[in-house]
């Protein structure tokens, strides 16, 4: 995720598509990261608050 530029899809379906795991293993393989304060992730909302995107944070050392 760190080696890719800032504009690009780090959407569950965009990071699979860059390997070999399926969806449930990035779903995963995310979860952890943030349980390890490697990753923020928080939802973009629209004006009627339904959930547009995600925001990712990656970070090299975890955050506190």
């Amino acid at each position: 995720m760190l080696s890719n530029p800032d504009d690009w899809d780090y959407s569950i379906r965009g990071l699979a598509s860059q390997n070999r795991d399926g969806l449930d293993s990035v779903r995963t393989g995310l979860k952890e990261l943030e349980a390890h304060h490697y990753l923020k992730r928080e939802k973009v909302r629209d004006a009627q608050g339904h959930i547009i995107d995600y925001d990712y944070q990656i970070f090299e050392q975890p955050f506190s």
